[in-house]
């Protein structure tokens, strides 16, 4: 019987498996075989799952790197670009919190990337999260909910409750802000009184 990888095991092979077939270019199927006969004791599926969905988006990873770094991607290390693909990824499609995302991210850089590349995770990651939150359109978190829907219909729900959460963050900040300021506290009490 094979066992389930724990979640950084996961991650640590999702990583592996990437790095692995931007340096051979090798296809998909061809590493995947390869991690399967490498690891016969663990059950790969949620890897292989993970690796194929990446494949997919990596093209607007790629543009998402490239928008928030001032290196081009063909400069970034491949270990680097793993984590930050993977990292994109769940940030996107997993139910994780981001800052438990970033923080995992920093780990694998630090475990298997240069000496510096864990900031340049950090920063990358960072720009992105805040870009997909304060957007107008979302556009990390659409965008990729678009190819998931079929598959997980929950994520139009989380998108509306994301949504739904910055406009009360919105409207609780502009009344906390808007009832501090003596100039417009008399303003407001126009529009408030009975």
């Amino acid at each position: 019987m094979k066992n389930n990888p724990s979640p950084t095991k996961t991650r640590e092979l999702v990583i592996q498996t990437l790095y692995q077939k931007n340096i051979t270019g090798d296809s998909n199927t061809k590493v995947l075989k390869e991690l399967k006969q490498n690891q016969k004791n663990l059950n790969t599926e949620k890897v292989s799952q993970i690796v194929k969905d990446i494949k997919d988006l990596k093209k607007e990873f790629t543009e998402t790197i490239e928008k928030f770094s001032n290196i081009p991607s063909s400069r970034i290390g491949e270990i680097e670009l793993s984590i930050l693909y993977l990292a994109l990824y769940e940030i996107s499609l997993s139910q994780l919190d981001e800052p438990i995302i970033i923080n995992e991210a920093i780990k694998l850089a630090k475990k298997f990337g240069q000496n510096s590349s864990h900031k340049f995770v950090n920063a990358i990651l960072d720009k992105a999260i805040k870009k997909a939150e304060l957007s107008d359109d979302c556009a990390l978190v659409i965008r990729t909910s678009r190819y998931n829907f079929y598959r997980n219909p929950t994520n139009i729900f989380q998108i509306r409750n994301k949504i739904f959460g910055l406009f009360w963050q919105f409207i609780v900040f502009s009344n906390v802000f808007c009832w501090r300021l003596p100039a417009r506290k008399s303003f407001i009490n126009r529009f408030y009184t009975i």
